[in-house]
C-alpha cells in the first residue's frame, strides 16, 4: 500500500515545481502562439501584449516578420510553461483528493486496461514483468544519431531524456515495440519505476510545428487514450518545436507529477 507520507512527498515536490514555474513565467512577456486569417487562409502568428499610452494592447507578428526569429523561443518556451503548470496543477488537486479518502489497502487495476502489447503472452497491465517482455525496435537505419550506452538516438532531445531518467535512477528502454487498436506502435521510451513498481511511456514530439507530423501525433494520442493508455499517468508526453527550446526542467516536473498521480490512482482504487 502507498501511504499518505508519499502522496505528501509528491505534494511538497510539486509545490515546490509550481512556485519556480510561476516565479519564471512572472519574468516573461505575455506571449503566445495563434493563428490570424489573411485572404482566406489562416498563417501563424505570435501574439504579445504591448503598452500604448498606459494601456496594454495584444499586438501580433507573422513569420514574415524580421522579429519572428527573436519571439519565437520566448513564445515556445512560456508555452511549455504554461502547459507543465496546468498539468502539475490538476495533478496537485488530485492528491488533495488522495489524500482526503480514508480508504487502506492495494488493489492494482492495472490488468483492465485495453492494451494489446505486440507478441507477448505475459499479463496485461504495466508490471514489471511486462516491461522485461516489451522489445526493442533497434532500427539499423538511424545513421545520424546520438549514441549514447547502447542506444542510438534520433535526436539530441531524445538523448537528454535518457541522460534524465539515468540520473534519477529510471531504467529504460528505447522505442519498444507494442500494438494499439490493432496498429504497431513505438512509444520512445518506456521507463520502469521501482517505487511505484510499474512503469510507463514518454512520447516526444520534436517536430509539432509541422502540419503533417502534428496531425499524424494527434492521431496517435487519440489512440493510446482510446485504449486507456492515460495522459499523466500511463504516459507523458514533451513536445519540441523545431528548431525550438526543449525543456527539461518540465519533464522533471511531468515524471514527478506523474509519481504523485499514479500513487494516487492506486490508492484510490484500494479496498476497504
Amino acid at each position: 500500500m502507498f501511504s499518505t507520507q508519499i502522496i505528501r512527498t509528491g505534494l511538497d515536490l510539486c509545490d515546490h515545481t509550481i512556485a519556480a514555474i510561476e516565479t519564471q513565467l512572472l519574468s516573461m512577456p505575455d506571449i503566445s502562439f495563434g493563428k490570424h486569417k489573411r485572404n482566406g487562409k489562416y498563417e501563424d502568428v505570435i501574439r504579445f501584449r504591448v503598452v500604448s499610452n498606459g494601456k496594454k494592447k495584444w499586438s501580433e507578428i507573422s513569420r514574415a516578420s524580421s522579429e519572428w526569429s527573436k519571439l519565437f523561443p520566448v513564445a515556445q518556451k512560456c508555452v511549455i510553461l504554461k502547459e507543465s503548470l496546468e498539468s502539475l496543477k490538476a495533478e496537485r488537486l488530485t492528491c488533495l483528493d488522495g489524500l482526503s479518502s480514508r480508504r487502506s489497502g492495494f488493489h492494482n487495476t492495472a490488468s483492465s486496461i485495453a492494451l494489446d502489447f505486440a507478441s507477448q503472452s505475459t499479463p496485461s497491465g504495466y508490471s514489471y514483468e511486462r516491461w522485461l517482455s516489451l522489445k526493442e525496435v533497434e532500427d539499423k537505419t538511424i545513421t545520424n544519431g546520438y549514441a549514447h550506452g547502447r542506444h542510438l538516438f534520433r535526436s539530441k532531445s531524445e538523448l537528454l531524456i535518457a541522460q534524465l531518467l539515468e540520473e534519477l535512477k529510471l531504467e529504460y528502454k528505447y522505442e519498444v515495440i507494442i500494438t494499439v487498436d490493432g496498429k504497431r506502435r513505438w512509444p520512445d521510451f518506456a521507463v520502469y519505476c521501482p517505487e511505484i513498481d510499474r512503469f510507463f511511456f514518454i512520447e516526444h514530439l520534436g517536430r509539432m510545428d509541422d502540419r503533417s507530423y502534428r496531425s499524424d501525433n494527434l492521431e496517435k494520442m487519440e489512440a493510446y487514450e482510446k485504449a486507456s493508455i492515460r495522459n499523466g499517468i500511463d504516459i507523458i508526453y514533451t513536445t519540441e518545436f523545431g528548431e525550438g527550446f526543449f525543456n527539461l526542467d518540465s519533464l522533471y516536473g511531468k515524471l514527478l507529477g506523474l509519481v504523485v498521480a499514479q500513487s494516487y490512482s492506486l490508492t484510490r482504487n484500494a479496498r476497504y
